[in-house]
């Protein structure tokens, strides 16, 4: 019981460091991080009021002087370079979670493993000879294989989603939150490898962002909000259900 209850926590484990350790992480930083510009300024506009500086408060007021202009920049700009930042961080944290989780689930449980004889067109007594998967370079070669398959039908996060059933996983998550959740993964390519700016690729991946085609797409407030409660819902949502299925779900829990 106890070594069953240790492989279903090691399993679970990539989901809840992805969830503590990258998404709310990735918000809160960028909360303080914005937080602590407006405190630049405030500073810096009390300190002018006052004629009668000491030494310490005038090196402060000279400090805050040009933090506030950089400060100003960034809010007049709604912010822009930090969501983008932590949009990176965010749409990398997610997918490295759930790779994470897949891969140790692979390497844990062999009947996990062999549910996707059918769908990589493998008999199960071939598959058999390749299991166990022992090593993290052999989960993560039988990973890509699967995650190779479901993109000539799946798109974007959908090729993780699309594997889940096989291991009695099923989410219910809405079409819209797939859909920004792609929106922030194809922002995040762009933001990567071009400047920001929309391409073709991130119009095939996510055809919403059409409009900004060769433009660059600008992240304000509301819409890093959005991008962040759509992944976190998502995660959540596949995370919830992994405690129901039946090729993981250990007999210390039944």
């Amino acid at each position: 019981m106890n070594e069953d209850k240790g492989k279903f926590v090691v399993c679970l484990k990539p989901l809840f460091q992805g969830y503590w350790g990258y998404l709310r992480s990735e918000r809160e930083a960028t909360f303080h991080d914005k937080r602590l510009n407006r405190l630049a300024i405030l500073s810096y506009l009390i300190l002018s009021k006052r004629n009668d500086k000491s030494d310490e408060e005038q090196n402060l007021y000279d400090s805050f002087k040009d933090c506030s202009v950089i400060a100003n920049k960034y809010i007049d700009g709604g912010f822009d370079n930090y969501h983008k930042q932590s949009l990176i961080g965010l749409i990398s944290g997610f997918e490295l979670s759930i790779e994470g989780f897949m891969m140790k689930t692979l390497m844990t449980y062999e009947d996990a493993a062999l549910q996707f004889s059918k769908f990589i067109n493998l008999e199960k007594n071939s598959l058999k000879k390749i299991l166990p998967l022992e090593s993290e370079n052999d989960a993560k070669s039988f990973f890509n294989e699967l995650t190779s398959k479901a993109r000539q039908t799946h798109k974007g996060i959908s090729q993780y989603i699309v594997l889940l059933p096989y291991w009695d996983i099923c989410p219910k998550i809405a079409k819209r939150e797939i859909e920004l959740v792609n929106e922030a993964k194809a922002i995040r390519n762009c933001i990567i490898h071009n400047n920001a700016i929309i391409d073709e690729s991130s119009v095939r991946l996510s055809p919403t962002l059409k409009t900004y085609i060769n433009q660059e797409i600008k992240i304000n407030e509301d819409l890093y909000n959005k991008y962040y409660k759509a992944t976190t819902k998502v995660h959540q949502s596949i995370t919830a259900e992994s405690y129901k299925s039946k090729y993981l779900l250990s007999k210390f829990i039944r």
